[in-house]
């Protein structure tokens, strides 16, 4: 279980492509609740450009999925 936290210093690449996982983005505002970060594997860091505060839930998932099948390491 792979969870995103915009507070997260892990980065999304950082944890290669694993063979089976599953995503959890959170609330737009609210992000992944307590109970969901801690039973997650990983909390990760989705990387954005400098001065982006935050994604919509749809691209956070998107990029999540990009970055993931990509599968190398940072």
């Amino acid at each position: 279980l792979v969870s995103t936290a915009i507070q997260s210093s892990v980065p999304l690449r950082s944890i290669g492509r694993p063979e089976r996982v599953a995503i959890v983005v959170g609330h737009e505002s609210k992000g992944v609740s307590p109970e969901v970060r801690a039973v997650s594997r990983h909390i990760v860091r989705i990387p954005m450009a400098e001065g982006v505060d935050s994604l919509n839930v749809a691209v956070s998932a998107a990029v999540a999925l990009d970055q993931l099948s990509q599968g190398t390491r940072a």
